[in-house]
């Protein structure tokens, strides 16, 4: 399992990946993003939008509001925490 932090403005990306996942294509266990998803219209009813939290469940991608805006300095402890609580219960 490993994190993976892209900050390409004007986009960033907070992810927890699990190479282990039995899904296809993307490993994402849980994310957080300001990428848009056009295909996905619940994340323009977010107040975050474009900011949004995503995880995984067995049907697909659940989106719910972010609190964090790009600011990776300011965020980080946020997702150390995030990812702390995640491995606890996973295991």
């Amino acid at each position: 399992m490993w994190t993976s932090i892209m900050t390409q403005p004007p986009a960033v990306s907070y992810a927890l990946i699990d190479q282990t996942l039995p899904y296809p294509g993307n490993k994402r266990v849980f994310g957080w993003d300001d990428y848009p998803h056009k295909n996905v219209p619940e994340i323009k009813q977010r107040e975050s939008f474009p900011h949004h939290f995503q995880k995984r469940n067995k049907e697909g991608w659940i989106f719910e509001e972010s609190p964090m805006r790009g600011n990776v300095k300011g965020e980080m402890d946020l997702v150390i925490k995030m990812v702390k609580e995640y491995l606890k219960t996973s295991t």
